[in-house]
Order: structure tokens, then C-alpha cells, then sequence
């Protein structure tokens, strides 16, 4: 077995222990992760986001989940969040790393700074 084929293993493990997201098709690692892995998950039920952090702490990314809802509450589009079956703040901790679940957005990452045009400042800016 490869290491890759020893990471789904654990993903998938993760995702049935700790969320009601169907039976798991596929898992696809995603590039463009600087330090955090981040994956695909198609499911019978939909297409999520699965990122297994290396080096925050609960309290990092209790603050990013925070950051998230309000940008959320404002308007803006942002991944939504899914809560664990226990119904909880949705950070598992696995085998003493922490992972958290989204729901996946259908778009692009710009890869040049420069990419980015005046409206997407703007609506960014506006809701901040």
C-alpha cells in the first residue's frame, strides 16, 4: 500500500467516524496548500473540501471558523462549515491532528496576485 493509499485510508476513516456525508466515491488531493493538506471528497451526497491541518492549534482555527460565520452572515462567499455528527464545532481531533470538513464552492483560486480585479477588492473590502 502507498503512502497516498494510507492517507485516504485515514481520511476516509475520518469523515465516516465524525460526519453523515454518504458513502464516500472519491478522494483527490488538491494542490495550491501551502502547509495544510487539502482534499476533494465526492460523496453519494455531494462534493466537500477535507483539510487536515500540520500546525494549528483549536484555537487557530476556532478564530478562522469564527472569521468564516461572519463573513458568511455578511453575505460574502465563503465555505460553509459542517458540523460533526456530535453536532460540535466540526475540528476533529484524529490521531493528535486536528481536520475540518467544508462544503465545496464550484470556482477557481487565482493563482497571480495580480489576477484578482478592482470589483473582487471592492466586495471583499465592502464586507469587511
Amino acid at each position: 500500500m502507498t503512502k497516498a493509499e494510507r492517507n485516504n485510508d485515514h481520511i476516509v476513516s475520518s469523515l465516516q467516524v465524525n460526519y453523515d456525508i454518504g458513502e464516500i466515491l472519491n478522494v483527490r488531493s488538491l494542490t495550491g496548500g501551502i502547509t495544510n493538506e487539502i482534499n476533494l471528497i465526492e460523496t453519494s451526497t455531494g462534493k466537500y473540501v477535507y483539510k487536515k491541518y500540520s500546525s494549528s492549534t483549536k484555537q487557530r482555527i476556532g478564530a478562522e471558523r469564527t472569521l468564516l460565520s461572519f463573513l458568511e452572515s455578511s453575505h460574502f462567499p465563503v465555505p460553509h462549515l459542517l458540523k460533526g455528527r456530535d453536532q460540535g464545532a466540526g475540528i476533529n481531533v484524529n490521531s493528535g491532528e486536528l481536520d475540518i470538513l467544508y462544503y465545496f464552492i464550484d470556482g477557481y483560486c487565482p493563482r497571480e496576485p495580480n489576477s484578482i480585479t478592482y470589483n473582487q477588492l471592492r466586495e471583499a473590502g465592502r464586507t469587511l
